[in-house]
């Protein structure tokens, strides 16, 4: 799960999440993470994505260079 904090992001930063969100939410491929379901709160948007095993990518780059 993802989530932001309404009060750490500017207004359009917001919308930017939202338009996001949408984008992610149509993409249907193996390479690319899938969005299951979003909500959110007066404080925090979540967004719910494929589990993802394997460590964070920078990790692993990190890791491929050693």
């Amino acid at each position: 799960m993802k989530l932001f904090s309404k009060s750490l992001c500017s207004k359009e930063h917001i919308k930017r999440i939202y338009y996001e969100i949408e984008i992610m939410k149509t993409f249907d491929h193996p390479g690319i993470v899938k969005v299951h379901e979003w909500f959110e709160d007066k404080q925090r948007i979540y967004i719910v994505m494929e589990l993802l095993g394997g460590g964070d990518l920078h990790t692993r780059i990190i890791y491929r260079k050693n």
